[in-house]
């Protein structure tokens, strides 16, 4: 149980270190924080009642004897009462973090939904929760215990001492049954509002979440209500302290196997955490944090341009020489081409590098609808395309920067436009489809056009840079790599779904604010 222990501290110093800043990664720390701080509590608790006899097996004994040792060590002068009461504790901030989880999750609802989180139902479930929380921590504590020892031993009748041992028994049950209720309630909130659209998390984040919440909380609730460690009613009655029934010997699977099945599910857990990618700041670190990226953003793109641009000089060069020396028509018709595409490219990347030159970082809270607006505003969109709006005059507030929102924007209703143009099928009307909805901290953005779609095996190489599934004039194979940077500098997540000559639609989520205080 000691590696156990080792495994569940080494994970949550790991997440915080990866992003300290990120919300859903301090939660997800304090949770295995909390199961350490349970099991090494317990632990001493057996230890102290002769519950548990010190078998480290073959598997990293050394570790786990020394781990043991330090614990002992630590812990050996506080008295049965005072650990009970820090595996209460440890317990009751587990739970307190699914309250915590609940209240982000309520943040991504969308605007419509998110009132509803004040609703009677709403309130009512962070009630029950509260309660529970509290309801738990005074019947584990051990004055509570003591009172019913003395109430169960100073009984004048047998019948009373068996209602009362049935009342703890049912009790202890009861609080099992509801703890269960309080651990699943978190993921099918999730799923739910998933299914119902009405949250702003993509379904892989959704998943990930989801998953992560579920291993973490099955492994709590095995230690806690179903395991060896659990605390017994019958030890209350005969000790008048809550803890491991007598008869109970912790077995060899809690040094041996526990920690190989334990590191699985960390893994996994940790695996999906990072995987989804799912952040949650506050504003102050968000603002620093944006600023930062972009800055990076700026500078990697001006060597970028720089490279593109001697790129096209050399292309000009070439075919200059070319022209003057070359003698058919059909090879001057073809150079002409190629030194008209490497002139025009030039004149493009000087302008941009210009622009980027004279440009800072200008991070303002600006709304995400009129930046979206005004490059629908200026874009050639050709007659026979319907551009189609879902999306409300409401101001939605976020801290951007509005030139590279701008190229993001452009650039994908520019891969929209091309690939309604190269569709086989010609008869379906052409439409460009743009949706905008939010939540307290999201803005969730979807492009959707019914064009040329992108093949399957080339969809993940979509950001990939100098990767193109088109042959026209301006495709060079930067476009999205550029607009999947834009998006991560500004704190948010885009996703791709395709299918060959049927759509494409670019999801965007990024962090946005009710207002600018």
């Amino acid at each position: 149980m000691e590696l156990t222990i080792m495994l569940l501290f080494l994970f949550a110093i790991g997440l915080l270190i990866s992003d300290i800043r990120n919300l859903y990664h301090i939660l997800f720390a304090v949770m295995l924080l909390s199961m350490a701080i349970v099991l090494t509590a317990t632990l001493m608790l057996a230890t102290k009642k002769v519950n548990y006899a010190a078998n480290f097996g073959p598997v990293l004994s050394i570790l786990a004897h020394k781990i043991y040792l330090m614990m002992l060590n630590v812990l050996k002068y506080l008295p049965l009462s005072k650990l009970l009461l820090l595996r209460n504790c440890s317990i009751s901030i587990y739970f307190c973090t699914i309250i915590l989880f609940v209240n982000l999750f309520c943040k991504n609802l969308l605007t419509g939904q998110e009132t509803k989180r004040k609703s009677p139902l709403m309130f009512m479930a962070y009630s029950i929760l509260t309660i529970y929380i509290v309801s738990f921590f005074l019947f584990y504590h051990s004055k509570t215990a003591w009172k019913l020892y003395l109430l169960y031993h100073t009984a004048q009748s047998g019948e009373a001492k068996n209602f009362i041992r049935t009342a703890v028994i049912s009790l202890d049950r009861l609080i099992s049954c509801l703890g269960t209720i309080c651990l699943v309630y978190p993921i099918g909130f999730l799923l739910y509002n998933g299914i119902k659209n009405r949250i702003t998390f993509f379904f892989d984040q959704l998943l990930g979440l989801s998953i992560s919440i579920g291993l973490l909380n099955s492994l709590f609730y095995f230690t806690i209500f179903i395991s060896d460690l659990r605390l017994s009613a019958s030890s209350l009655l005969y000790t008048g302290l809550w803890s491991i029934a007598p008869e109970t010997q912790i077995s060899k699977f809690y040094n041996v196997e526990f920690p190989i099945i334990v590191f699985i599910l960390l893994i996994i857990v940790t695996y999906f955490i990072i995987w989804t990618g799912i952040d949650s700041m506050f504003l102050q670190i968000r603002s620093i944090s944006i600023k930062k990226q972009l800055n990076t953003l700026y500078a990697n793109l001006r060597d970028v341009f720089h490279s593109n641009k001697n790129m096209m000089f050399t292309f000009k060069m070439l075919s200059d020489t070319a022209l003057r020396c070359y003698g058919t028509p059909e090879g001057e018709n073809a150079l002409k081409k190629i030194h008209e595409l490497s002139s025009h490219q030039l004149n493009v990347l000087d302008n941009t590098l210009n622009n980027i030159r004279n440009l800072n970082t200008k991070m303002s809270y600006s709304d995400f609808t009129g930046i979206l607006d005004k490059t629908i505003s200026e874009l050639l969109i050709p007659p026979s395309v319907t551009l189609e709006k879902d999306y409300t005059d409401e101001k939605l507030m976020g801290l951007f920067d509005s030139y590279q929102m701008e190229q993001l924007f452009s650039n994908i209703f520019h891969n929209s436009i091309d690939a309604l143009m190269k569709r086989e099928n010609h008869e379906e009307d052409m439409k460009i489809k743009v949706s905008v909805v939010r939540s307290k901290n999201w803005i969730y953005c979807s492009i959707w056009d019914n064009g040329c779609g992108i093949a399957k095996k080339n969809l993940r190489k979509v950001f990939s840079l100098n990767f193109s599934t088109g042959m026209g004039t301006h495709n060079f194979g930067m476009g999205m790599p550029y607009v999947m940077k834009i998006v991560q500098s500004h704190g948010g997540h885009i996703r791709i779904k395709s299918r060959e000559q049927q759509f494409t639609k670019v999801e965007i989520l990024l962090p946005g604010c009710m207002s600018e205080s």
